[in-house]
């Protein structure tokens, strides 16, 4: 899925992050008035000033995920900030932007690592790669050669939690290699290959015990998608996990005859959260206890926060 055309266009240039389950802009409407009635927000929450920074805060800390709690999206909100603001190039408005909230972003780290420390630690759960090795558990996976398709930073986060022989496939091989290099450097005892080309991926298919898919859906299945499918049919032995579909998003990968997709996750995380509700709860509280002292702080108005908005 794609955000509809009139956010990507009103809201070039601005800071953005793209996870697996939302897409964030945030903005700065300083010396403009901040009333957006007459823009089609398509069904978008819009948040503004202190309110936006305890969203973000939320956000950050996992508490907006499925997941709750989860750490993957600290760490994509870290790395798009990083490169947003050393793309200074693309423009004045952009460069502008990136000043006025750099103080912001700065602060925004402090505290989500202070509210992880405080209320979120030993949440149990907390991350996709626990979560699927949970999964495979439950699941009764059967032991052996783990093939991982993606190298992104969803697949970064589930890898260290696979087998020790471990197969990586992805379109961009450096991309590829750099993840092994990675999990190597965690574990010098992994058995971790790259594999070249998509014939080498699907003989792979012919030997591992479970295929993880850590890249997008595409519907309908078309190219390489369509001929895993048609492979992974054959074989009712080999477990799929589809970190990038959720259930009834792609009628193919459902109708494998050993799938699990992004829900199964989720359902796990359900059950686990039943019993951290009150610690989920305090970590709310704390982060719009800090919205609305950051709010009041000098430096909000001083950097112009009050005239942020957020778009989710």
């Amino acid at each position: 899925m794609k955000p509809p055309a009139a956010f990507s266009t009103r809201f070039e240039g601005t800071f953005h992050v793209d996870s697996c389950q939302r897409w964030i802009w945030v903005d700065s409407f300083e010396g403009e008035s901040s009333d957006l009635g007459d823009f089609p927000l398509n069904g978008a929450e819009v948040f503004a000033g202190a309110d936006a920074y305890q969203f973000l805060l939320q956000v950050a800390t996992g508490l907006e995920s499925q997941v709750i709690g989860e750490t993957d999206i600290f760490g994509q909100l870290k790395e798009a900030w990083k490169v947003y603001s050393k793309n200074v190039d693309n423009g004045e408005a952009q460069a502008a932007l990136a000043v006025l909230l750099a103080p912001w972003m700065q602060k925004l780290f402090e505290d989500t690592k202070e509210m992880r420390t405080q209320y979120l630690q030993n949440l149990g759960g907390s991350s996709y790669g626990s979560l699927l090795r949970k999964l495979l558990r439950e699941k009764k996976s059967v032991a052996g050669p783990s093939l991982l398709i993606g190298a992104g930073a969803l697949a970064e986060g589930v890898a260290p939690y696979l087998d020790t022989e471990l197969l990586i496939s992805n379109r961009n091989q450096e991309r590829a290699e750099a993840l092994a290099a990675l999990l190597r450097k965690q574990n010098p005892e992994a058995r971790i290959r790259v594999l070249s080309s998509f014939e080498e991926e699907q003989e792979a298919m012919k030997t591992v015990a479970r295929v993880i898919v850590a890249i997008p859906v595409k519907v309908p299945p078309n190219g390489m998608d369509a001929k895993r499918i048609a492979y992974l049919q054959t074989r009712s032995d080999i477990h799929v996990v589809h970190l990038g579909a959720r259930s009834g998003e792609s009628k193919e990968w459902d109708a494998l005859p050993f799938f699990d997709s992004l829900d199964s996750l989720f359902e796990i995380e359900k059950t686990l959260s039943r019993t951290r509700s009150v610690q989920v709860e305090r970590a709310r509280v704390a982060c719009r206890e800090r919205s609305k002292l950051r709010a009041l702080g000098g430096s909000f108005v001083a950097h112009g926060w009050e005239d942020l908005a957020i778009f989710a």
